[in-house]
């Protein structure tokens, strides 16, 4: 069985969105399927194009922060036409945080 080690950021995601997606996400964001990235910091939105087996989609994320700057919520839409947060969201989310 494989191990997988999550960072914070992920591990804080993950318990927004569960696991399946999470993980799309990563290997998506991790393997070039995130295309175009644009972050409104003040906004809390980040928008771009992510890319899969089944076509280049246009995802926009707003993104809810506590006082203290942990991600407390997500939602937005995604051109796949699944419930945000689907994997395109995810990996759109991963990629537009800074490291």
């Amino acid at each position: 069985m494989a191990v997988v080690t999550l960072t914070q950021d992920e591990i804080a995601l993950r318990d927004l969105v569960g696991t399946q997606p999470l993980l799309r996400g990563r290997v998506l964001a991790r393997n070039g399927g995130v295309q175009a990235v644009a972050r409104s910091r003040d906004l809390g939105r980040v928008v771009g194009t992510v890319r899969d087996d089944d076509g280049s989609f246009q995802v926009a994320v707003n993104v809810r922060q506590g006082a203290d700057g942990r991600l407390v919520g997500i939602d937005g839409w995604c051109e796949c036409g699944r419930a945000v947060p689907c994997a395109h969201a995810v990996a759109l989310l991963l990629a537009g945080t800074p490291a």
